[in-house]
């Protein structure tokens, strides 16, 4: 028989149905008696990144540093000015860019421009220097700093009970460098202080609270 999960396993989720199936599911695959039972080897679990782990709103990092790059091509260049998507860039004209695919060919284009002949290292030192400076335009903190707490907590569980976890992300892999994951390593309990100083609130039913916010 499965043993019954204690229910403060998962401190940042709210006590209730969806906790307590994850930690029954949890329970039967780590226990050798039950016929659920999946040796060390099988466990795998995965997450997706963005908006699972971390805050994609208002928009997505990476965009954020695209919209960042193509205002610094206008000051350096002010005749880009007038041309997409250097123009919806400087004038934050986010309706614009809110249909991509009416405008698929500058988006393109521009985000071959934003980084055309740049080496590995200088692009790696560029997004170093972006996730030193830029804050949340609402929480103002830096932006690897804002994680779903009941996510990250449901990653360190599964570790502990020998599951693999892997990390999906449409996101290049220099966007992810070595000393911004460190949040996702160590792993968060409800109402601790987090990096950002910011608290948790109240407790999720779901993953869709971060370090900044409490669920509503």
């Amino acid at each position: 028989m499965t043993p019954q999960p204690a229910l403060d396993a998962l401190p940042g989720w709210r006590d209730g149905p969806t906790k307590m199936r994850l930690l029954e599911v949890i329970g039967a695959m780590t226990e050798p008696s039950s016929p659920s039972y999946v040796e060390p080897r099988g466990r795998i679990a995965t997450f997706d990144n963005d908006g699972t782990l971390w805050c994609e709103k208002p928009m997505y990092a990476q965009f954020m540093l695209l919209l960042i790059r193509w205002q610094a091509m206008v000051t350096e260049d002010p005749a880009l000015r007038q041309v997409q998507p250097y123009k919806a860039a400087v004038e934050s004209d986010y309706a614009w860019f809110g249909d991509p695919y009416a405008h698929f060919g500058d988006l393109l284009k521009g985000a071959g421009e934003a980084f055309a002949n740049i080496t590995p290292d200088a692009f790696e030192a560029a997004v170093t220097e972006f996730f030193d400076v830029v804050r949340h335009p609402r929480f103002d903190v830096p932006l690897h700093h804002l994680t779903y707490v009941p996510m990250v907590q449901l990653m360190h569980y599964l570790r502990e009970r020998g599951f693999k976890v892997l990390i999906t992300t449409g996101g290049g892999a220099r966007l992810r460098p070595r000393r911004r994951r460190g949040h996702l390593r160590r792993p968060p309990r409800g109402g601790h202080r987090l990096r950002t100083g910011d608290r948790v609130p109240r407790r999720a039913t779901g993953p869709r609270q971060h370090a900044g916010q409490g669920a509503r």
